[in-house]
């Protein structure tokens, strides 16, 4: 984790107790800095439908997932299961503002279609810029 946090100018990890009110927060945030190609934006809350960023692809949170049904904007998961339908598995939320200084979240990197001018999925982009306003 140190290695990720020097790259992408974090800092160092700062560790907590597991007793600790911030250990969940914590661990959170440390998931938010993984791979980038794990993190998955909220499509449509109705069929609890999310979209890979990355590779614009649609998945769904795995069924037994307690975050099923949430709508949650950000999550990132630990692996895709490939079934009848593509899953995240053991998905966390992740805060957004977590996410918009990583190198991929910014707008020369995000994916674009053939052209190379419009984005393939223009909802995360206005998440990020949405995200970036408030936060700044």
């Amino acid at each position: 984790m140190r290695g990720v946090n020097s790259r992408y100018g974090r800092g160092t990890v700062t560790s907590r107790l597991f007793g600790d009110a911030e250990f969940e927060t914590g661990v959170r945030k440390a998931l938010a800095l993984t791979p980038y190609h794990n993190a998955v934006i909220l499509k449509d809350a109705d069929n609890d439908l999310h979209r890979m960023p990355v590779y614009a692809s649609h998945v769904v949170i795995h069924p037994d997932s307690a975050l099923v049904g949430g709508a949650h904007q950000w999550v990132v998961s630990s692996k895709l299961v490939l079934g009848a339908r593509p899953y995240c598995q053991t998905v966390t939320t992740v805060d957004p503002v977590w996410l918009i200084d990583l190198p991929p979240s910014q707008d020369d990197r995000l994916p674009k279609r053939y052209n190379g001018v419009d984005f393939i999925d223009p909802a995360v982009k206005t998440s990020l810029d949405k995200t970036r306003n408030r936060a700044a």
